[in-house]
């Protein structure tokens, strides 16, 4: 697969990190924002070899990709909500957060997105998103520093997300824990990675140890969602 080119991301704006400092505008640091197609940000991780998505995939994201293309009906995007009824980007509460992400998916259905989002997304692998959640807890969280471009939702669920999370390091904000279980691939297994809040799924999970297997494959569970990733170089 051929390196990334930032060009090919929705948004060219992109703003630097470095661990324990703030933004960073300067060349050579080594963390950096962008947008997808849909307006919400990703972040590209050079020492973890990936970009990935900020936040697990949302409802609205996953609407667009409905819109545009006609894949799934509305029975089968009813029964997804029912699981996990919606939230809105703007008004949502600390209580119906979960509402706001697109769960209850198995991972041939979140394949689908991946391929429509293009750029080379697609679902990691247990030792890549381990890799992502290893090295957003390295990085502080300051307001402001996400790119300009974001779409609406996305910049209302970030500004949102902050005041209610508070957030120290950018682990809070992904909410990779504390969010919900996140399909990653472990050989030719499905896995669930993650902690959910105990109201959203009552848990002792630890992610960079335990994998979550659905007890019959296949079976649509509330709290199983998913982020995708690209692999670099």
């Amino acid at each position: 697969m051929k390196p990334i080119k930032y060009s090919e991301i929705h948004s060219p704006t992109l703003v630097r990190w470095g661990p324990g400092g703030g933004c960073l505008p300067q060349k050579g640091h080594s963390m950096q924002y962008m947008c997808d197609k849909t307006g919400f940000p990703l972040i590209c991780i050079p020492q973890t070899g990936v970009v990935a998505h900020l936040l697990p995939v949302t409802k609205v994201q996953f609407e667009q990709f409905r819109a545009e293309t006609g894949a799934y009906d509305d029975a089968w995007y009813r029964t997804l909500c029912e699981l996990n009824p919606s939230a809105d980007c703007g008004s949502f509460t600390e209580e119906t957060r979960e509402g706001l992400f697109l769960t209850g998916i198995v991972p041939e259905e979140a394949e689908a997105f991946a391929r429509w989002m293009g750029l080379g997304l697609q679902l990691p692998t247990v030792e890549e998103w381990r890799a992502v959640y290893n090295a957003v807890s390295l990085y502080p969280c300051f307001p402001g520093c996400f790119p300009k471009r974001l779409c609406e939702p996305a910049g209302r669920l970030l500004e949102r997300l902050q005041v209610q999370l508070q957030p120290l390091a950018l682990l809070d904000l992904s909410l990779m824990n504390g969010g919900v279980v996140e399909w990653a691939q472990n050989g030719r297994e499905w896995v669930g990675l993650g902690s959910p809040r105990p109201h959203f799924l009552p848990n002792l999970f630890n992610p960079l140890e335990d994998e979550i297997r659905p007890v019959r494959p296949g079976e649509r569970l509330k709290y199983y969602g998913f982020r995708l990733i690209r692999r670099m170089g």
